[in-house]
């Protein structure tokens, strides 16, 4: 998950762990430059991404992706209250919605 809010990490880790339940390993970051360092030292089956990372944007890190995993892109989600992100990447879930949709669409979004 790349959330540069710490209230909103561990909200969202606990969404993910209802989500998924204890086959959930969450890794967390909050930079676009400190996902790119996770993203190439490991594989994800997902990877959960606020637009609006301070200094960043989770844009950033779809373009890291784009350009140096291609074969991760499928796997990119944006979480995000921001509007128009699926003129960017088709997979969004809106901040705010209720939790059982929010564990609905994440599970829908998994390999």
């Amino acid at each position: 998950m790349i959330e540069d809010d710490p209230a909103l990490q561990r909200a969202t880790t606990r969404l993910i762990h209802r989500a998924l339940g204890s086959r959930a390993a969450v890794s967390i970051c909050g930079t676009a430059g400190s996902a790119a360092f996770l993203l190439g030292a490991c594989m994800f089956d997902l990877i959960l991404s606020d637009y609006d990372l301070g200094t960043s944007t989770g844009a950033d890190v779809l373009e890291y992706l784009r350009d140096r995993q291609p074969e991760m892109v499928d796997r990119f989600v944006f979480f995000s209250g921001t509007d128009g992100l699926t003129k960017i990447h088709p997979k969004v879930i809106e901040k705010g919605i209720d939790v059982e949709t929010f564990v609905q669409q994440l599970q829908g979004y998994l390999p």
